[in-house]
């Protein structure tokens, strides 16, 4: 019943949180407001493998794919139709990519991460030992 509650939860809460903070700081401007989304992202891609939960990723997949644009751009405006499916397919790689490797990814960080309360009661993870 926990797992249940818990998914419906995330599955709300991610929207709210990925979205209020990314947009906030896209809608800085240039590349510092970009540099600050693509440093946001990074942060909630690892606290997504820590609580195991895929919903914050797919929160943030328009604001990827505008990191991704902006960095094949240079920072120019503009951009075709080319450059948007491959800004697609870049965006299709990343997810598939992170979504293969979900797992490996997660055991990866969770060994790295020092003990800390409540790290026993997370998600199991699979170990080398």
């Amino acid at each position: 019943m926990r797992r249940a509650t818990g998914f419906w939860l995330h599955l709300l809460a991610a929207p709210a949180l990925v979205n209020t903070v990314a947009m906030t700081l896209f809608n800085i401007g240039g590349t510092m407001g970009v540099m600050a989304t693509a440093a946001a992202l990074l942060v909630v891609t690892m606290i997504a493998l820590v609580i195991d939960r895929r919903s914050f990723l797919t929160a943030g997949i328009v604001y990827f794919a505008l990191v991704i644009g902006w960095l094949m751009q240079g920072g120019e405006p503009g951009g075709g139709p080319a450059h948007k499916a491959v800004v697609l397919l870049l965006l299709g790689i990343l997810i598939t990519s992170l979504g293969t490797w979900w797992t490996s990814l997660r055991t990866q960080v969770m060994t790295a991460l020092p003990a800390f309360p409540g790290k026993d009661r997370l998600p199991p993870y699979a170990t080398t030992e």
